[in-house]
């Protein structure tokens, strides 16, 4: 039951077939990893399943910050090529794209140190390694959704 879980935990985390990039797609895919995660934790009976489940909520969140990313990304750089010789106004892409990289790479710098300080409450314990998942997973998909909030719809099409 636990692998069956797990399955369908990573299917959410590789499926295509997401729903679009509006904020409301991105909520709608938060909470299906959210759910898939709480069936996994209820099927979970010891410390390694539960932290197998929690591994796996971080890596289908991390896949949809990086799908609203990727996807951020290409709406920069279609606007940017649309404002090639449009004068001063021009450079708002490019410089909404140069600082949309900066803060991410910061964030993660910063989630990664936060979690990590977030195993402190087990330390060296069986658990510190599911405290430290359990908060990569939460804050991932948190900025995931702030992302989403941030730019709106990012359809690059």
């Amino acid at each position: 039951m636990l692998r069956r879980t797990l399955i369908g935990l990573v299917v959410i985390c590789s499926s295509h077939v997401f729903a679009a990039e509006t904020v409301e797609g991105i909520k709608s895919d938060a909470a299906k990893i959210e759910k898939a995660l709480d069936k996994c934790m209820a099927d979970a009976v010891s410390n390694a399943e539960m932290g197998e489940c929690s591994s796996k909520k971080f890596q289908s969140a991390d896949a949809l910050l990086n799908r609203v990313y990727k996807a951020q990304v290409a709406v920069l750089k279609k606007q940017i090529q649309e404002e090639k010789g449009e004068g001063p106004l021009g450079q708002f892409g490019e410089e909404t794209l140069k600082r949309l990289v900066k803060a991410q790479r910061a964030w993660i710098a910063f989630r990664d140190a936060e979690c990590d300080l977030a195993g402190t409450d087990m330390l060296f314990g069986s658990g510190e390694s599911l405290v430290i998942s359990s908060c990569l997973a939460e804050t991932t998909l948190t900025r995931a959704t702030k992302l989403g909030e941030f730019f709106g719809s990012s359809d690059p099409k």
